[in-house]
C-alpha cells in the first residue's frame, strides 16, 4: 500500500531534507522539500498541502501523475500558523484554518492552479482567536470549525460558490481547547479532541443547532504530566474511536455506544508526540506520525480493533501527517 507522509522536515549540511513524500512500503516514490507541510488532502489527481509558518502561511497544489507530483501553484495566506485544510470536492474549494489569527477560508481549486478566495473570515474580534480544524458534511451544506482559544465550535452554511456564510457558534465549557473534529453523520454526532483538558467531546449535530452532550477523559485520572490531545479517527464500522495523546505518548481507544463513548484501552505509540493517525493496509493496521521521535509507526490491529506492537517503522524527520494514498 502507498502512503502520504509529511511534516516540518529540516536540513543537513545546509541542504533541505524531505518534508513531504509518497511511500510504497518503506520506499519513497516521490518527495519534496516545501516548507511546513503539516497537513495534506487530495482531490481528483491533485495533492494539496498546508505550508505552516509562524509569520505567514501558504497552500500548495500539486498534480499527481503516477507516483510523482508536480507543483502547479502556491498561494500565500495572510493568516498566520495556517495549520489545517480540507477539500470540499463538490464545490471544488480548499477550506483552511489559521491557528495564529483565527481565520477560516475557502479557496477555489482550478485545473491548473488556485482561483479566487471565496471566503476569508476571522472567527471573532477577540484579541486571541485560534482556528484549528475545518470540515464539512458529505452534502457540503454545512461546515464546522474549531476555535481552541475561545472554546467554540463554529458552524457555517456553504453557498453555491463554496463560500462560508451565516456563521454561528456553540459555546463549550471554558478551558477545553477544542482542536480536531470528526463528523459521524449516520448518528448525527460530531466528536472533538481538546488540547487543554485531554477529553473527547460529543456534540449532537442532528438538528438545526448543535447541542453539547458531554465529554470523556482520554487519559487516566491520575496522569499528571503535560499532554495534549491531537489526532482523531474512527473505524469504518463506526464502533471504535482512536485518539493520539501527545505527551503521554499513547493511543486511546473508545467504543462508541449510542450517543456516548466508553474508553476501552490505552496503548503506547512506540515513539514521542503522536499527532496524525491513519488506518493502514485497508484497515488492518493503525499508523502514527510520532513527531518528536522522527518515526511513523505501523501497528497491527487485533480482532477487537486494539493496536499492538509495531510491525513496521518508517524514519521521517518531524512527521506530522500520515494517510493511506
Amino acid at each position: 500500500m502507498k502512503y502520504w507522509i509529511s511534516g516540518t522536515g529540516g536540513e543537513s549540511g545546509g541542504l533541505a531534507l524531505p518534508s513531504i513524500a509518497l511511500y510504497d512500503g518503506a520506499q519513497p516514490l516521490w518527495q519534496d522539500t516545501v516548507p511546513g507541510p503539516t497537513w495534506l488532502d487530495t482531490f481528483e489527481d491533485k495533492l494539496l498541502a498546508v505550508g505552516e509558518g509562524e509569520e505567514n502561511g501558504c497552500v500548495y497544489l500539486f498534480r499527481r501523475e503516477g507516483n510523482r507530483c508536480t507543483l502547479l501553484d502556491n498561494r500565500p495566506i495572510d493568516g498566520t500558523s495556517f495549520c489545517h485544510l480540507t477539500v470540499f470536492p463538490k464545490h471544488q474549494v480548499a477550506a483552511g484554518a489559521c491557528y495564529g489569527t483565527g481565520h477560516v477560508f475557502t479557496l477555489e481549486i482550478k485545473e491548473d492552479g488556485f482561483g479566487e478566495m471565496k471566503s476569508w473570515l476571522r472567527q471573532s474580534d477577540a484579541e486571541i482567536s485560534r482556528a484549528h480544524c475545518i470540515i464539512a458534511d458529505k452534502a457540503e451544506t454545512r461546515a464546522y470549525a474549531a476555535n481552541i482559544a475561545l472554546d467554540r465550535l463554529y458552524y457555517y452554511d456553504i453557498d453555491d460558490s463554496g463560500a462560508l456564510i451565516n456563521g454561528r457558534f456553540l459555546a463549550l465549557p471554558e478551558g477545553e481547547g477544542i482542536r480536531h473534529l470528526l463528523l459521524r453523520e449516520d448518528k448525527g454526532l460530531l466528536y472533538a479532541t481538546t488540547e487543554y483538558t485531554n477529553r473527547i467531546l460529543t456534540i449532537d449535530v442532528s438538528g438545526s443547532e448543535p447541542v453539547y452532550l458531554g465529554g470523556i477523559n482520554s487519559l487516566e485520572d491520575d496522569f499528571a504530566m503535560p499532554s495534549y490531545l491531537s489526532g482523531l479517527i474512527m473505524n469504518e464500522a463506526g464502533t471504535l474511536l482512536y485518539a493520539a495523546n501527545r505527551g503521554a505518548d499513547t493511543i486511546s481507544v473508545f467504543a462508541a455506544e449510542g450517543k456516548g463513548l466508553k474508553k476501552i484501552a490505552e496503548r503506547p505509540c512506540y515513539g514521542k508526540f503522536p499527532r496524525s493517525l491513519a488506518f493502514a493496509e485497508n484497515g488492518s493496521q493503525l499508523a502514527y506520525a510520532n513527531q518528536k521521535s522522527n518515526s511513523v509507526i505501523f501497528a497491527a490491529l487485533d480482532a477487537g480493533g486494539l493496536p499492538g506492537e509495531p510491525v513496521r517503522v518508517l524514519p521521517f524527520l518531524n512527521p506530522m501527517f500520515i494517510r493511506q494514498a
